[in-house]
């Protein structure tokens, strides 16, 4: 295995948060990367779930190396991560030619949006979850794929909260943004881009809503 330089270290149950949020990435798309970037403290890891958006995981870390600004592949890092006794040592994995994630959100200002609370908008998701499957279900065992992308998209696409749709709040419920009844959420604004907080992490929404296309099934 490639003996990579090590640009950080997390404490061990910052290391087993990384390593389930990079399996459940990994479910999604086998071909998945993220963008790493560390800064001062902490070491941040931009990833791009199937729901046209980019999550911004953020962990405090130590042993920091400097503005480092790479695009890792999921599996490398993950099968480097899981080769350690322990996932605390994030290595610097340099042998992937960076694609994607390009456009970084903007730091700011952000306009605040609205506050409100993950217990409040779980049950709009479960909702929505159990409406997809209804319906798909009512469409036989091999529907075709306009017929599947447009019942996705009339229950994703419409409005979920502060400004978000529904497949938003898909996203940050599949990602346990709103697994914390209490966890408090905020929306913002910021040079065309939207954004969803939570003490989880970060949802950004590009201008004009142009990530990869809904899922055509329930994502897990």
């Amino acid at each position: 295995m490639a003996n990579y330089p090590t640009i950080a270290q997390l404490e061990p149950s910052d290391g087993t948060r990384l390593v389930a949020l990079l399996k459940r990435i990994m479910r999604w798309d086998q071909n998945a990367y993220t963008r790493v970037i560390t800064k001062d403290d902490a070491i941040g890891f931009y990833v791009e779930p199937p729901f046209k958006v980019i999550a911004h995981f953020l962990f405090p870390a130590f042993a920091v190396t400097p503005l480092i600004d790479n695009v890792m592949r999921v599996d490398e890092l993950l099968t480097q991560l899981l080769s350690q006794a322990e996932p605390v040592k994030v290595p610097l994995i340099a042998d992937f030619e960076p694609f994607g994630l390009g456009a970084k959100p903007p730091e700011g200002p952000w306009q605040q949006g609205e506050r409100g609370i993950a217990g409040d908008l779980a049950p709009k998701v479960q909702t929505a979850i159990a409406e997809f499957k209804l319906k798909m279900q009512s469409l036989g065992a091999n529907p075709s794929r306009e017929v599947s992308e447009s019942v996705a998209n009339e229950i994703w696409e419409r409005a979920g909260w502060g400004g978000l749709n529904l497949r938003v709040l898909h996203a940050a419920y599949l990602l346990g943004f709103l697994s914390v009844p209490m966890a408090q959420l905020t929306t913002g604004t910021c040079a065309g881009w939207k954004r969803m907080q939570a003490p989880g992490g970060t949802l950004y929404v590009r201008p004009g809503d142009s990530g990869p296309r809904l899922p055509l099934s329930v994502v897990r």
